[in-house]
This record gives C-alpha cells, sequence and structure tokens, in this order.
C-alpha cells in the first residue's frame, strides 16, 4: 500500500504539504487566569 501523505489547509495561513511519516501531534493551549483553554482555529 503506497503512502501519499497530507495537505493542510488553513484560511488564514499557507498550505502545508505533509510527506508521509510518523508525527506527534499535541494541542494549543491558552492561559487563562482562572484556567488553561485549548485553542481551537
Amino acid at each position: 500500500m503506497k503512502q501519499t501523505g497530507a495537505t493542510l489547509i488553513h484560511e488564514e495561513h499557507r498550505t502545508i504539504e505533509l510527506p508521509p511519516g510518523i508525527y506527534r501531534v499535541w494541542k494549543q493551549r491558552e492561559y487563562r487566569p482562572d484556567a488553561y483553554v485549548e485553542v481551537e482555529d
């Protein structure tokens, strides 16, 4: 089975081409005085 990679598209940023591979993904958080909040785009 051939792996093809992926294309990440976001209306506010440039398109990113990702080749096949293993990637580490983490969620971005924003600090607020009462808690950390996950950022959603």
